[in-house]
This record gives structure tokens, C-alpha cells and sequence, in this order.
């Protein structure tokens, strides 16, 4: 039986069919199927510290590419084409970055130990734990706009609240989850704030 015939390709490719027609199932089923593999596949490439954060942007990689598969072909090879492209701008990017940090570190005067523990919270900075301590209403509205493609009347529906109101909340998740992976702090307030309010209400 080859791969394009296989039960296993068949379920995948049911499932990026559910997903590029905007069927939620379909993300969940294709992210059940090929999160692991993906993750042990980057781990493999390129070291488990950042694995994950691969595996993810692989993921959105899937949902900005997804009108470009074309059924029935497999799935699997072309998800995993998509993340030897994820592979090649994170190596990249590692590249260019060791370069800058080699040419900085010949002029610059040594590093101050808070500058040290920053880089270090920063390279610890991960997406999914920077995710989890976002409002749960500013998580919802993020991760179903940019992670699962919902429109923002769609998410305005889901969550019974304005668009406007959709829209802020996914703007404030943005906000801080940049601040969160660029500047290596949580967005704690944000949910502290919302814990005291009794929730996101204003979006």
C-alpha cells in the first residue's frame, strides 16, 4: 500500500480538508497526529530547547500555507517540507545572530550580570508558557484568530461579545505576548489585573 493510499495519509488528509474549508476539528486532529513527530523531528535538528517553539511555528507555517495543499496528495511530506523551511530560517537566524553577538563581544565591554540574566530569561522565554499566563479571554480570542484562522465575527460569536470587543482581545494578547518573548517577562499583570476585575470583560 503506498503512502498516498495508506489509512493513516487518508485520516490526514480528511483532516487538512476539514481544516482549509475552517472545520476547528481538522486543526485539532492534524495537530494530534504531527505535533510529536514534528517535535521529535526539530529536537533531532535542532536541540530540545527549541524544539517546541519549532513545532509551533511549523504549525502556523501549516495555517498561512494551508490553501496550498492540494488534496489527495500526502500530507506528511508536505507538512514536513514545511518545517525543513522552519529548520533553514531558524539556522539562519542562529547564524546571523552568533555573527552580530561574535562582532559585538570584540568591541563592547563585558556583559553586566543583569544583562546576563536577562539574555538567559530570554532564552528560556517559551511561547506556550508565555500563553498560559495571558486572561483566558485575550488567550481565547488570540489562538482562535491566529492560530486556528477564525474570523473575528466568528470569534465574536464564539465568545457572545462585540467584534470590537474580539478584536481588542486578540490586539492585548499580541501586546502581550511580545513583551513577554521580547523583553523575557511574563504578562503576570495582565492576568492579575483581570483576576481583580473579575475577568476580561472589556476584551
Amino acid at each position: 500500500m503506498d503512502a498516498e493510499s495508506s489509512p493513516d495519509e487518508a485520516r490526514l488528509a480528511a483532516s487538512m480538508i476539514a481544516y482549509q474549508a475552517g472545520e476547528l476539528d481538522g486543526f485539532t486532529d492534524l495537530y494530534a497526529e504531527l505535533a510529536g513527530d514534528l517535535e521529535r523531528f526539530f529536537a533531532g535538528a535542532a536541540g530540545w530547547a527549541v524544539a517546541e517553539d519549532l513545532m509551533q511555528e511549523t504549525f502556523l507555517e501549516i495555517h498561512r500555507s494551508r490553501r496550498s495543499y492540494r488534496p489527495p496528495r500526502p500530507v506528511r511530506p508536505w507538512v514536513f517540507g514545511l518545517a525543513r523551511n522552519v529548520l533553514r530560517r531558524h539556522r539562519r537566524a542562529a547564524w546571523r545572530r552568533e555573527r552580530k553577538e561574535s562582532a559585538a563581544g570584540a568591541a563592547a565591554k563585558p556583559a553586566t550580570g543583569a544583562t546576563r540574566a536577562e539574555d538567559a530569561a530570554l532564552a528560556a522565554g517559551d511561547v506556550q508558557d508565555a500563553l498560559r499566563r495571558l486572561p483566558a479571554g485575550r488567550r481565547e480570542a488570540w489562538l482562535l484568530h491566529h492560530q486556528h484562522g477564525w474570523s473575528f465575527h466568528e470569534i465574536a460569536a464564539r465568545l457572545s461579545i462585540g467584534v470590537d470587543a474580539a478584536k481588542r482581545r486578540a490586539s492585548r494578547a499580541m501586546g502581550d505576548l511580545r513583551r513577554a518573548l521580547g523583553a523575557g517577562t511574563q504578562p503576570a499583570r495582565a492576568a492579575d489585573k483581570e483576576r481583580k476585575n473579575g475577568g476580561d470583560s472589556l476584551g
